[in-house]
């Protein structure tokens, strides 16, 4: 059961490091398509809030990258 724990772990520490801010080729590949899916699911209600939910996405998937980073490190 210890092996899983450390795949999880693992897999938690690289898909976090993926989004987050300490990587520096991410933003293109990974955060700025998750934030513009935010965006626009959130222009859904509003259209005049793509901008904002776009900003607002590409913030979150910052921060769960790291929040993501740190389990995994907890997990391994």
């Amino acid at each position: 059961m210890t092996w899983l724990k450390t795949l999880r772990g693992g897999t938690l520490m690289s898909v976090g490091y993926m989004l987050s801010p300490l990587s520096w080729w991410n933003d293109l590949f990974f955060n700025l398509p998750i934030a513009l899916v935010f965006g626009y699911g959130v222009s859904w209600i509003n259209s005049s809030w793509f901008f904002p939910g776009t900003i607002i996405g590409y913030w979150l998937s910052n921060v769960l990258g790291i929040i993501m980073m740190q389990f995994g490190t907890m997990d391994v």
